[in-house]
């Protein structure tokens, strides 16, 4: 009897365990999603409260008479880098979080979907420090002429157009995949 019992107990933890184990993945995923969404509002806030004027550094009246008006954008050069670092961070935070969930217990949708969104945010983050890289150049003293600020610019373009281009191609295999739910 005592063996039946322990048979019976086995049997009943592997037709369980699987089920609760999904459970408990899908709620964590619900959990993880909810934190990432707070994330997202946060970075929706703090674009928000841009000043005006913020993008304006690179208008085409600034770029022609850089470097003669460094002192009026440093400062805002200074709070976009900011910003952008805090965006990083973010994003970074978020990328983890999608790694998480691609590694819960989850259907293959999910996971892959998961997965993809990781990429995505940290290829957003690789973006975000190019821009600072794009703004540090307002702020290099070593930067003196227009011919030197352009050259470094067009490098630094060329390279957030790359980095744009992967973040489309991975957004356009995100789009791809069903829409997948948590249960």
């Amino acid at each position: 009897m005592k063996m039946r019992l322990s048979t019976l107990y086995v049997c009943l933890i592997v037709t369980f365990v699987p089920s609760c184990q999904r459970n408990s993945d899908g709620q964590r995923a619900r959990e993880l999603l909810t934190e990432i969404n707070s994330i997202m509002n946060r970075q929706e806030a703090s674009l928000r409260s841009l000043p005006p004027n913020a993008g304006e550094i690179f208008s085409r009246e600034n770029l022609g008479r850089f470097p003669a008006n460094r002192a009026q954008l440093e400062a805002p050069a200074r709070e976009m880098m900011r910003l952008n670092e805090s965006h990083i961070a973010q994003q970074q935070e978020m990328a983890g979080k999608f790694d998480e969930i691609s590694r819960l217990n989850l259907g293959d949708n999910f996971r892959r979907y998961a997965s993809l969104q990781a990429e995505v945010f940290r290829k957003r983050a690789d973006g975000s420090s190019v821009l600072n890289e794009r703004l540090a150049l307002v702020l290099d003293r070593r930067v003196v002429d227009q011919q030197t600020f352009r050259a470094k610019l067009e490098e630094v373009n060329l390279r957030l157009g790359h980095i744009d281009k992967e973040t489309r191609e991975l957004e356009a295999q995100l789009a791809s995949i069903p829409k997948p739910s948590v249960k």
